[in-house]
């Protein structure tokens, strides 16, 4: 493993005695919460953005599902499990996770300290002269 991977990554320990990697700058707290997340297996609502400066990505849709954690290589990373039927998940980008809701009735679990959310406006196309 090369120093650069030490460096991409922050591995923590889980109360079954295994671990989740996370990338390093995931907040602690986050990493905790995203842990509990995947022993209670609570759906919830990931709000994905720009750590930044708050900005939501436009593209990226709230992401419902249950923390889960993938099986293979070294390192165990944080999934999003869609339905309890799904076979496994899509990788959890722990480090542009700006806020973590419950899905049912959307309590905030976590919010990205110091940033307010901003949902950019659609830009409007500029108008056309008609013609007749």
């Amino acid at each position: 493993m090369s120093d650069l991977d030490e460096k991409q990554y922050k591995v923590m320990k889980t109360p079954d005695g295994s671990s989740m990697a996370f990338n390093s700058k995931t907040p602690d707290d986050l990493c905790h919460l995203l842990i509990s997340l995947h022993h209670t297996r609570e759906r919830v609502l990931l709000i994905y953005g720009d750590p930044a400066t708050g900005y939501v990505w436009r593209s990226a849709t709230p992401e419902r599902g249950r923390i889960g954690r993938s099986c293979g290589g070294s390192r165990k990373i944080p999934l999003l499990v869609r339905t309890s039927r799904s076979m496994g998940g899509e990788a959890v980008f722990d480090d542009m996770i700006l806020e973590v809701r419950q899905s049912v009735g959307g309590r905030v679990l976590y919010k990205r300290p110091g940033i307010t959310l901003h949902h950019k406006k659609e830009e409007s196309l500029p108008e056309l002269p008609f013609t007749d």
